[in-house]
């Protein structure tokens, strides 16, 4: 993982330009990035983060995927079997999948793409706890897998070019599956993996390590953490034909810097605070663009004041929305489609897709699966307005690796004290039904 140090440096002032879009498709990226492979090495040594964890896993690489967005067609992670357990596993019930191939870990990058879950790189290294006296020697590991729960089978991936790790319990979608092809941004860099080719690339470095990373109409999109001192805001998106990240001055006044961001059912949804640093922890914005670019509407967002102002995307049947579940008393939706809001009481207790990191920091894990996304550990349909009953984790809730698939959680490891799991599960959530969550 990147050193928080590299997440909270100051920035180099981000250049203000009106561009137009160019229509590239990310057929001509894919082509271009493997077409131009360069030698890859980290700058920063990769590490994990000690007592302040629980500060940083907002400010590190994330990833939380979301459900349903255009796949492709199923690709196997290996040849077709006979329909195995998990391909006929009971709704609400975890099933042990077929043993993987991947030494027990933690902070793997994870990923949804072509019908197949994907387990990328990681620490072998248990957690030092963040209350105790001691340092964590990281033991970063460069492999990767890929299950399909369709046939259960696991197949193994090319090496990472350099070390990746996350962690589930960060809103900031940090991996995008877009034409066949796995993006993956860590540190100051972004990598390419190639499903059909099986081989990674690197991309030419974003102007500043990028905070989200997502994708709109077809381009591959990126924000930048709020610059110290500078009131301006951008967003970037990767031009293929010129293997370059080009910045994209706002269409119109925004009141402060961008502070999160997702893609929407075409909609790039922007939220943000106040460039007044009297402001506190008020003056909460969000703003939505009709595809990547073009002028932005500023919708009242005065509710998220307080609020961490991460949107994290969950497609559902009636549309996609932007939603907001760091405070804790409500989680928020925003609908850009309809321009409407709506909100639900966060619940008292935490769920069963909770857990701890770094031993002892409570934690919810950010999921979104099926239409719904876990709030304080729980899962909610925003659309029906129920709670699905969720068993516990099966692993142990430490630091556990996690994915979210369009219909199920793949679950693996785990630490129980500092004693990894070995197995991987698999859960299809039964369909919201309850009024209040267990």
């Amino acid at each position: 993982m990147p050193d928080l140090l590299d997440e909270l440096r100051e920035f180099d002032p981000i250049r203000e330009l009106n561009l137009p879009a160019d229509g590239l498709g990310m057929r001509e990226l894919r082509t271009a990035v493997l077409a131009s492979p360069r030698s890859a090495s980290s700058r920063r040594s990769s590490r994990w983060l000690g007592a302040g964890v629980a500060a940083a896993a907002t400010l590190v690489a994330a990833v939380l995927l979301w459900p349903g967005l255009g796949q492709p067609p199923t690709v196997p992670a290996a040849p077709a079997a006979s329909p195995s357990p998990s391909a006929s596993a009971r709704l609400g019930a975890w099933q042990q999948t077929a043993a993987t191939p991947l030494s027990p870990r933690q902070g793997s990058v994870t990923a949804w793409a072509d019908g197949t879950f994907f387990v990328i790189g990681g620490d072998e290294a248990p957690a030092c706890s963040a209350a105790a006296d001691c340092k964590w020697a990281a033991k970063p590991v460069r492999d990767g897998a890929r299950y399909d729960p369709a046939t259960d089978r696991w197949a193994r991936i090319a090496d990472t070019p350099m070390d990746v790790a996350t962690s589930p319990a960060n809103p900031y979608q940090r991996v995008v599956a877009l034409d066949r092809v796995l993006y993956v941004a860590q540190g100051e860099s972004v990598l390419a993996y190639d499903l059909v080719t099986d081989r990674w690339s690197m991309l030419p470095d974003p102007p500043a390590p990028l905070q989200s990373l997502f994708s709109v109409d077809g381009s591959l999109m990126g924000v930048t953490p709020p610059t110290t001192g500078d009131v301006r805001t951008s967003y970037l998106r990767y031009s293929a034909k010129h293997r370059e990240w080009i910045q994209y001055a706002m269409e119109g006044e925004v009141p402060g810097p961008i502070e999160g961001a997702t893609a929407v059912d075409g909609y790039l949804v922007l939220a943000g605070g106040s460039a007044d640093a009297s402001a506190g922890s008020g003056g909460s914005w969000v703003g939505r663009i009709k595809g990547f670019v073009g002028p932005v509407t500023i919708v009242d967002a005065t509710k998220l004041d307080g609020q961490r102002r991460s949107p994290i995307a969950v497609q559902t049947r009636a549309g996609g929305y932007a939603a907001w579940v760091r405070d804790e008393r409500l989680a928020y939706f925003y609908q850009p489609k309809s321009d409407a809001w709506s909100s639900v009481a966060q619940p008292d207790t935490q769920g069963a897709l909770s857990g701890t990191v770094q031993g002892d920091v409570q934690r919810s894990w950010y999921l979104t699966v099926a239409g719904m996304i876990a709030l304080n550990g729980h899962l909610y349909d925003p659309v029906a307005g129920l709670w699905s009953p969720t068993p516990a984790l099966p692993v142990g809730a430490g630091d556990p690796v996690l994915a979210s698939g369009d219909s199920s959680i793949l679950a693996c490891f785990g630490l129980t004290g500092e004693v990894f799991g070995t197995t991987c599960h698999l859960l299809r959530p039964a369909p919201a039904s309850e009024t209040e969550p267990a």
